[in-house]
């Protein structure tokens, strides 16, 4: 997950990866993926939201999500 600034500047940057994981399948399992994605999400997002408050150097330890002005996501083709 990414978070930007007003003026387009990377502030926060989080990465949760399976590639370990799915090794041992020798290759990606979709529904296990789909899995793991519900598992980590909330612990990607609050780690994002927390270095974008340091990088801005704000007090209070995360940006809460109501102090944001736009979110971007795909969907689709999906996993399940």
């Amino acid at each position: 997950m990414a978070i930007v600034d007003a003026d387009g500047e990377l502030v926060a940057n989080q990465v949760s990866t399976q590639i370990d994981f799915h090794a041992r399948f020798g290759g990606v399992v979709p529904e296990i993926a789909s899995r793991k994605h519900v598992e980590v999400i909330v612990g990607v997002v609050d780690a994002a939201l927390e270095e974008a408050a340091r990088t801005l150097g704000l007090a209070g330890g995360a940006i809460s999500p109501a102090e944001l002005a736009a979110v971007g996501v795909t969907q689709g083709p999906g996993l399940v």
